[in-house]
């Protein structure tokens, strides 16, 4: 059981993993680094509200390039929207000063974010990486560095207008609210339902990506997965995608109310999420790796029984009772079912291909499975469990819904950055819904008024209002939004 403690995160530096390989003049393939400093320095404290925020580079920059990569975000992390401001630099284009619009508040939190790959004056690309030893004090050293669920070569340091650095929000969230899974930020966003801001923003430690987010049946606890690599890239392999990651996976539990972790699952292998028995005393998986379903005891998160899928399943999903877990298996395009509280063989039907998740509908009767590589859905019945019906989209489809008092259907069109209604009696397309760069995720709220939308390329949340079909507000959250769900109140 991880006690609270471990979110309180050292200075930047001494988690810093340096990646890449050294400077060489004879491998013009290898990437070349520049050194950054930046002050105020990471975890200062009693900075002036005054302030003004400069970065030094070793080399001369190209400043509009440079511009576009820094932010300067209120808070621990990167979830709050970056603070407006001007930035100048001086005449060899090596150091940039950055100046507020609006003052500081007292007793506050800053976090400066520059995002990798910053472009010279001279054209070339380069991995940042942050200079504690004073300007060339690390030449020569590996290139590029990582911290928590950050990308490559991105750099945060934090600041405190007040004695102290607040690593993490101070939140007793027993209203309704919305999570979404920032991936590309290692962060949890809470977003207040009603008002449609973010409440604030948790990060998590030692991970590398999170990605999907599902609920325990009380609603305490949060379960969030870590599948060891960057799937914002879709599940049909190559880089970036869902099949890529060989390494170690994680299925963190997180108490829904404080966001603090009290414990988590770590296994070799490809997991891409985790789900709780209807009885809250099971939690059950699904190693891509290994072609295995896992079913760990909730209470000491040690595993008490396997069963085997197909190829690299993906999702996995429970039906309504927790007797059986669905996986869609993306290397054998098909879906399996596994009785979990029954000595009784698998049994599985065809998808199409590059299945992803089979989406369990509200009352329990069927699935809607998402088929990257074919663009389609593929509609089964869980009693008898058989193929229903296949709709052609033409689209990538991330995740699929269906809506739990309308008779519609929603499905995110990663290519577009839209979400398509269908009706669910005649299973025919009704409208579209422009969101933002890759939509992906769908959360409804319980009365099916609103649906939430992670748009993982924008950085966003939709969130759109079912009656009138129109988007009524963006949320911006952290890096690479992807899993996001509804949580009532408590």
């Amino acid at each position: 059981m991880k006690s609270s403690s471990i979110f309180v995160i050292a200075p930047l530096f001494v988690f810093a993993i340096f990646i890449g390989c050294k400077k060489s003049s004879t491998d013009s393939n290898t990437p070349t680094q520049v050194l950054v400093t930046v002050n105020p320095m990471d975890n200062s404290v009693n900075v002036p509200a005054q302030t003004t925020v400069t970065v030094g580079f070793n080399q001369s920059m190209m400043t509009d390039s440079m511009e576009r990569h820094f932010m300067l975000h209120k808070g621990w992390g990167v979830g709050m929207a970056a603070m407006a401001g001007s930035s100048t630099w001086n005449a060899e284009r090596t150091v940039m000063t950055f100046r507020p619009a609006t003052q500081l508040e007292e007793n506050t939190t800053y976090t400066v974010h520059m995002m990798g790959m910053m472009t010279g004056e001279n054209g070339m690309m380069y991995h940042p990486m942050l200079d504690t030893m004073g300007m060339g004090g690390m030449d020569g050293m590996d290139n590029g560095m990582m911290m928590g669920g950050m990308e490559e070569d991105e750099i945060r340091v934090s600041f405190s207008t007040g004695p102290s650095v607040m690593h993490q929000i101070a939140l007793d969230l027993s209203q309704d609210v919305v999570f979404a899974v920032d991936g590309g930020s290692g962060d949890i966003a809470a977003i207040d339902p009603a008002t449609n801001m973010l409440l604030g923003i948790q990060p998590l430690e030692n991970i590398r990506y999170l990605h999907h987010i599902y609920l325990s049946p009380d609603r305490s606890t949060l379960l969030v997965s870590d599948p060891g690599g960057d799937l914002s890239g879709g599940h049909g392999g190559g880089s970036g995608a869902h099949g890529g990651s060989t390494g170690t996976s994680r299925v963190l539990l997180i108490n829904s109310r404080t966001l603090l972790e009290t414990g988590r699952i770590t296994v070799a292998g490809v997991v891409h999420n985790g789900v709780m028995t209807s009885d809250g005393q099971s939690i059950v998986l699904a190693n891509a790796t290994h072609n295995m379903v896992h079913r760990y005891s909730a209470l000491t998160l040690a595993e008490v029984s396997s069963y085997v899928t197909g190829t690299t399943p993906l999702e996995v999903s429970l039906s309504p009772d927790s007797q059986y877990a669905f996986t869609a298996n993306s290397g054998s395009a098909s879906i399996t079912r596994i009785h979990l509280n029954a000595s009784l063989p698998n049994d599985g039907v065809s998808a199409g291909t590059t299945p992803v998740g089979a989406w369990i509908t509200p009352d329990g009767q069927k699935a809607w499975v998402t088929n990257e590589g074919s663009k389609s859905i593929t509609i089964i019945t869980l009693n008898p469990f058989a193929v229903d019906t296949t709709l052609a989209l033409g689209f990538t489809p991330g995740q699929a819904f269906v809506n739990p008092v309308r008779n519609e259907a929603y499905i995110a069109d990663e290519d577009n950055g839209q979400i398509h209604i269908f009706d669910l009696t005649s299973r025919s397309f009704v409208a579209s819904i422009p969101t933002g760069q890759r939509a992906h995720g769908i959360a409804f709220s319980p009365n099916g008024e609103r649906v939430y939308v992670t748009n993982e390329m924008s950085n966003t949340v939709s969130v759109i209002d079912c009656e009138s079909r129109m988007v009524i507000a963006t949320i911006p959250v952290g890096i690479h939004p992807n899993g996001i769900l509804y949580r009532p109140a408590l």
